[in-house]
């Protein structure tokens, strides 16, 4: 990596495997601290976007309710703490519950969606199934290693992440911002 002229970006959520002579070698790092709500429905929103865009480009009819998936999203991030999407997570929900919308779009017949003239509904309820299966994997999750994915990352010591007795996350304006994130909740 040390000879390498271009520039190489590198995405991780396992900092703490690297060792010293790995991380010196990194010019620069940035830190992405976990969606708030308005990040997450600004994310829901821009894959939303992006989904009409690519029915556009293909002269596919879609129709998208996005004003109640964002509720939903504002919803799923109150309601499921434990369980909150990341970027990519709420991207693989948005592609998951369009295959659905896709599926249930064609009908009996397999061929219709391939028709422009096929109108594909994107709905929350696509949302709630991938949502439902999500939680049950979660859950599983959970049981199989009890306890959650974050707190095992935070006692492996692979992520610096600020969770309460609840193992809810503390976000970092709960501890501080940038100076609470050297020093952690408490200290």
């Amino acid at each position: 990596m040390e000879y390498y002229a271009g520039i190489l970006f590198l995405t991780t959520n396992r900092v703490g495997d690297f060792d010293e002579a790995f991380t010196s070698r990194i010019h620069i790092s940035l830190y992405y601290p976990a969606l708030d709500m308005d990040k997450t429905t600004e994310v829901f929103k821009i894959n939303m976007e992006m989904i009409e865009e690519r029915f556009s480009k293909k002269e596919r009819r879609i129709d998208i309710d996005k004003y109640n998936i964002g509720i939903f999203a504002a919803q799923h991030f109150s309601e499921h703490q434990q369980a909150r999407w990341n970027g990519r997570q709420i991207r693989n929900a948005c592609q998951t519950a369009l295959a659905l919308a896709e599926f249930e779009a064609q009908g009996k017949d397999t061929k219709d969606v391939l028709l422009p003239n096929a109108v594909v509904e994107l709905r929350v309820r696509h949302f709630e199934i991938v949502r439902d299966a999500y939680l049950e994997f979660t859950k599983y999750m959970i049981n199989l290693h009890g306890t959650s994915d974050t707190r095992r990352a935070k006692e492996a010591k692979l992520r610096a992440i600020w969770i309460d007795e609840n193992d809810r996350l503390v976000t970092t304006n709960d501890i501080g911002g940038a100076e609470g994130r050297a020093q952690g909740p408490g200290q």
